[in-house]
């Protein structure tokens, strides 16, 4: 069910009457302006096939249709809210090019220009639906629809330009079909050019201009003189004093000229019609697809109105297969032509009671209501979702009946009581439980007793057949009908009691006054005129006046309770939200503020870091270990930072992990293990292995690693061998150390491997070589991975990526390693 499949949805079954229902259907929507609700959402409609459908299109009939009308519309709300819009467009109508092609006629570039970008757009739309298929399984249904025409799209794009010319590349002889033509065209100017500007023929010439008649290149001749020029006179003017004359001269270049412009139009037409077939074999999946688009479109549109009415979709209330009850509540729902001037109204009828009565005083705002009601029916059915409030709900009407306004016809001597009865015994011979029928002044134009008795009686007799019914009346004794009848219910519009103008709001369960006493004595009359017509009036009319005014004043101050107790929730809720956003901003302030010094203390440390290396290199570069020693420490306090006086521990560490990262840094172990003058051991934080050479009271000791002398102290190292024999202190200071070689590192001090090493290991490891190699002022370095699955290797040249120290770095030449070596060249 589509809004397209609308037009022809089944009609209930007529009358025996034979009065037309579909006709007065239409009466009935002219009447209540739905005409114009749907303009409204033809215009919000971007598809030239789908405003044609939208106006064309009917309320539906059955509640299934309706329900898939509404789902739709839910989903388009959807796709709105997720993906913005679907890209759809085409203001021109694209079936009468289409038609003439499958026909076999040929397009011009302008029309093939039109199609392809209508193509392309459909299929925006829908790759737009589809990427969220799952969430709007109609939307998407509609969507799988629309043909992928790509090879058109792509044979029109390649031989047209953007202004519908086809392409010199169109084909392979087009272009030089034009350079011939072009090359003729200008041959046979420069002739004409010449013969112009010939100094004997200026006096018999009216200009020096080379005009053209029919595709031939002409001379303007003064009539008297055309002999002195010999050629074609193709024109006279219309005074008869120029000959436009084509020279002998230049009729072989004009010749050939045109011969080759022809041939490249004959080339031209060639293209263009093969692009038409190409349509033409296309044009059932284009005529489909585009059927399918417009009807994407129209229930997008749908979509984008109801955004814009700010409208809900009310529940669905008739199921004549279902237990529950069927009900009509609108709640504060606004006339949608109306925008902000609407006044929200409400209104609850339910099985039992399915008649609305309708009173009060004229220009009060009844048949707004009337029309309010009747707008929020169609459009509900139109699958449009209605501007009301959460809760709505609404049944299902086979048939929305009206009869509103003045319906005088002059010509057919007709009164405004017969005009209304006529419609009124129409309305009569279709009604049914399943319809709506909204009488304005049911009544009127006749004797006030004669027409209040028979609209209590056509009200009586519509609300026994179950029809829902809503009236709107002047007459005093239809309200008090409607008061004690057991399926009507009184509703009434009312004037300010000070300023006597309409509010406009509709209060249900009371009936209203006329205040036509009141409006008198404003507009001017006399009061002792108003006394008088007072006193004429029934007693016990002016008892109940008086008792609706206490009733409707007691209605309004409860009403003035209930409003400070909602101004009440808003304003608590108004402060509980302004609490809970300064707490936001409060959280989001901290935060930043937290954030700010984390990068703050990060630059801080990357200064360190720099000026511990730059000390680091002038120490090695002039062996002055404890000087520099001493900086390094006067740098860490110069940032109060223990993590900082750590690196005191090894001067070269620059790596937060290793075998201290389980603990604060600078804090020795609980049960530091024992080392002695020989063992090998693993500084983890520096990536080295080497002997302990020397070693102090604290466990402290200076480790041999290659050409390397560095300070560890005992829970930064760990023991990977065992001195074979460990020898007393006093003779570690005579004992000569004995260079051994690194794991991991190769002896040469630019070369690191990493083979059957894990990912997350060598994300700490090849930083701190390469800092290393960079302090020891390396210009390069060679990282071992081997080739394997590949997968070290790339994880190693993104690590390398990121080192700031790495100028660039390439595999291996094959001869050293190829794949499987990584060489880094350093800044």
């Amino acid at each position: 069910m589509t809004l397209s499949d609308t037009k022809t949805s089944s009609d209930p079954p007529q009358p025996s009457s034979g009065i037309d229902s579909n006709l007065m259907l239409q009466e009935a929507e002219t009447l209540l302006e739905f005409d114009r609700v749907r303009e409204m959402l033809a215009r919000e409609a971007r598809f030239y096939m789908s405003r044609e459908i939208i106006r064309e299109a009917r309320p539906a009939r059955h509640p299934e249709d309706v329900t898939r009308l509404q789902d739709e519309t839910a989903e388009a709300l959807a796709l709105l809210n997720t993906k913005g819009d679907i890209g759809l467009a085409g203001m021109r109508d694209p079936r009468e090019p289409l038609r003439r092609a499958i026909l076999g006629g040929m397009l011009n570039g302008s029309e093939l220009l039109v199609l392809c970008s209508i193509f392309q757009s459909m299929w925006v739309a829908r790759s737009t639906v589809m990427m969220i298929a799952d969430e709007v399984p109609l939307l998407s249904d509609m969507a799988s629809q629309i043909r992928d025409l790509r090879e058109v799209r792509t044979s029109i794009v390649e031989a047209l330009s953007d202004s519908g010319d086809v392409l010199d590349s169109a084909t392979p002889r087009l272009g030089q079909m034009r350079e011939r033509s072009r090359t003729a065209y200008q041959r046979a100017m420069r002739i004409m050019e010449r013969l112009a500007s010939r100094e004997d023929l200026k006096p018999v010439l009216q200009s020096n201009v080379i005009a053209s008649r029919g595709d031939r290149l002409v001379l303007e001749v003064k009539s008297s003189h055309r002999g002195f020029v010999r050629g074609i006179i193709h024109d006279v003017s219309s005074s008869g004093q120029t000959a436009f004359i084509e020279p002998f001269t230049v009729v072989d270049a004009a010749n050939e000229w045109r011969e080759a412009a022809y041939e490249a139009e004959k080339e031209e037409e060639r293209v263009l019609r093969k692009l038409s077939r190409s349509i033409a074999l296309h044009g059932e999946d284009a005529m489909a697809s585009l059927q399918a688009a417009a009807n994407l479109d129209s229930a997008v549109a749908r979509g984008r109105l109801s955004l814009k009415i700010g409208g809900i979709r009310p529940k669905t209330s008739f199921d004549p297969v279902s237990d529950e009850p069927i009900n009509l509540v609108l709640l504060e729902a606004r006339h949608p032509l109306l925008g902000d001037d609407a006044v929200p109204i409400t209104m609850r009828l339910n099985e039992t009671r399915r008649g609305l009565v309708i009173t009060g005083p004229n220009t009060g705002g009844k048949t707004i209501a009337l029309k309010t009601l009747g707008l929020m029916a169609l459009m509900h059915q139109f699958g449009l979702q209605i501007p009301a409030r959460e809760a709505s709900e609404l049944p299902v009407f086979e048939g929305v009946y009206a009869d509103i306004g003045d319906a005088q016809s002059i010509d057919r001597s007709v009164s405004t009581f017969s005009s209304h009865m006529e419609r009124v015994i129409r309305i009569l011979a279709h009604a049914s439980d399943r319809s709506l029928v909204l009488l304005d002044e049911l009544g009127t134009g006749t004797d006030p007793e004669e027409g209040s008795a028979l609209a209590r009686a056509i009200l009586d007799c519509l609300v026994s057949n179950g029809a829902w019914t809503c009236i709107t009346t002047h007459h005093r004794p239809v309200s008090e009908f409607a008061a004690k009848h057991d399926h009507l219910t009184n509703a009434s519009v009312e004037l300010d009691p000070e300023t006597m103008l309409p509010n406009y709001r509709l209060i249900m369960g009371l009936p209203g006054q006329s205040y036509a006493m009141q409006v008198a004595q404003r507009l001017g009359l006399e009061q002792p005129i108003v006394d008088h017509a007072v006193t004429m009036l029934d007693p016990l009319r002016s008892q109940t006046e008086s008792l609706l005014k206490s009733l409707q004043q007691e209605r309004d101050q409860i009403g003035d309770v209930q409003q400070q107790a909602a101004e009440d929730r808003a304003e608590a809720e108004r402060m509980r939200a302004e609490a809970e956003a300064h707490l936001q901003y409060a959280e989001n302030e901290r935060d930043k503020a937290i954030e700010e010094a984390r990068e703050q203390l990060k630059s801080e440390a990357q200064r360190v870091r720099r000026q511990l290396r730059r000390l680091m290199r002038e120490a090695e570069r002039d062996n002055t270990w404890q000087e520099a020693r001493q900086s390094a420490a006067d740098v860490a306090r110069s940032v109060n930072s223990e993590a900082w006086m750590a690196t005191l521990d090894s001067p070269l560490s620059q790596s937060e992990g290793g075998a201290g990262a389980q603990r604060p840094r600078g804090m020795p172990a609980s049960n530091p293990p024992k080392f002695a003058i020989g063992d090998v051991v693993r500084v983890e934080s520096l990536g080295l292995t080497g002997e302990i050479v020397e070693l102090d009271r604290d466990g402290r000791a200076v480790i041999l690693s290659g050409s390397m002398r560095f300070q560890a102290r005992p829970h930064m190292m760990t023991l990977v061998k065992v001195s074979r024999s460990a020898p007393t202190s006093d003779q570690s200071s005579s004992q000569q150390p004995t260079p051994t070689k690194m794991t991991r590192v190769s002896d040469a001090a630019g070369d690191l491997d990493v083979r059957g090493s894990r990912v997350h290991m060598i994300e700490s490891m090849i930083p701190q070589f390469i800092d290393r190699a960079f302090m020891q002022g390396l210009t390069s370095v060679r990282i071992i991975h081997g080739e394997g699955t590949g997968a070290l290797r790339q994880a190693v040249r993104d690590i390398l990526s990121r080192e700031s120290h790495v100028e660039t770095f390439q595999p291996a030449p094959r001869n050293a390693g190829g794949n499987g070596v990584t060489i880094a060249m350093l800044e």
